[in-house]
């Protein structure tokens, strides 16, 4: 299966069975850099009200992206940051 047609698996999933859409999505780590896929894990989370106490935002807070080589400098680190909370909040308020 390719990431595009995964993506909409979870999207259908999300619509019955969050809890699916985390398990699928947890297994599954060609998935991780998939922005698509990262958006209908958060939703998922989101509904299940488990985003708090997700692995996502344990290393959101650790800082650690599992990068594998230099790690980039700690400004570009801080941006990217910003901009996942940023979206988290987003679904968070207007979901």
């Amino acid at each position: 299966m390719d990431d595009g047609s995964e993506v909409l698996q979870l999207k259908e999933l999300l619509r019955h069975d969050p809890e699916a859409v985390i398990r699928l999505f947890e297994s599954q780590p060609s998935l991780y850099g998939n922005p698509s896929a990262l958006s209908e894990y958060v939703k998922a989370l989101v509904r299940v009200d488990r985003l708090d106490d997700s692995e996502l935002l344990k290393t959101l807070q650790r800082g650690d992206c599992g990068q594998r080589g230099p790690s980039p400098p700690k400004k570009e680190k801080e941006k990217i940051y910003i901009y996942i909370y940023i979206y988290i909040l987003h679904l968070l308020l207007f979901y």
